[in-house]
């Protein structure tokens, strides 16, 4: 009964919402959530708001995953519920910063952060999928000193991890934070410290010669 219903219900919904009956696949979305509320299934109650949305992701429908955490039937308790909260949070971030939405989305990047803080998920690589992004969200609003404190938080997780990849990428992200204010003697101290880490590529030193010159030549 579990998976089939919830196909039926999907299978239904998305029918129905392609077809242009906007009320008929609210009516039978609300029916699946009252069926996993029932079951208390709440990592596949907490996606079935994300599906619902993915039919047709614009603005106006980011209230679906806006507020999510006001609908559950409770909060999250297993790791895999709290690792479908997150997978929400995370892409709401991701969205809002697709819809233009910039400081919205640095929000919602930092909630996620937060969560993540409170419910750490290990396998969840939250450097590609939260701090990244936020970081890049704050470099283009111009808040360069946020987002180098963003970004040293990223480097002490990496380090902790032993991501020699997201050491390096973060390392040269820095560096262009500190470039971008006038920091160029730190941005070159830091540069060198990416140049010692092991398996960079020939590639990536020539990158990272070339930025060492160029804060050089701003000097």
């Amino acid at each position: 009964m579990g998976q089939d219903s919830l196909a039926v219900f999907s299978k239904e919904i998305a029918i129905s919402y392609h077809e242009g009956n906007f009320a008929k696949s609210d009516s039978v979305f609300k029916k699946k959530i009252a069926f996993l509320q029932k079951k208390d299934n709440l990592e596949e109650e907490i996606y079935a708001y994300w599906d619902y949305f993915m039919l047709h992701p614009t603005p106006e429908r980011l209230a679906l995953i806006a507020a999510v955490d006001t609908q559950l039937n409770r909060k999250p308790k297993t790791e895999n519920e709290h690792l479908a909260r997150l997978h929400v949070q995370v892409n709401l971030g991701y969205h809002l910063k697709q819809f233009g939405a910039i400081h919205e989305s640095i929000m919602a990047y930092e909630q996620a952060w937060n969560y993540y803080q409170k419910n750490p998920i290990p396998q969840y690589d939250i450097i590609d999928y939260c701090l990244k992004p936020l970081a890049n969200n704050c470099t283009r609003i111009g808040d360069y000193t946020r987002a180098k404190e963003v970004l040293q938080r990223t480097l002490q997780l990496a380090i902790d991890r032993g991501n020699t990849s997201h050491i390096s990428s973060t390392l040269s992200n820095l560096s262009a934070t500190y470039y971008s204010l006038s920091q160029f003697y730190k941005a070159i101290e830091i540069l060198n410290k990416a140049l010692i880490l092991p398996d960079n590529s020939d590639l990536q030193k020539s990158k990272l010669y070339a930025s060492i010159a160029q804060n050089y030549s701003r000097l």
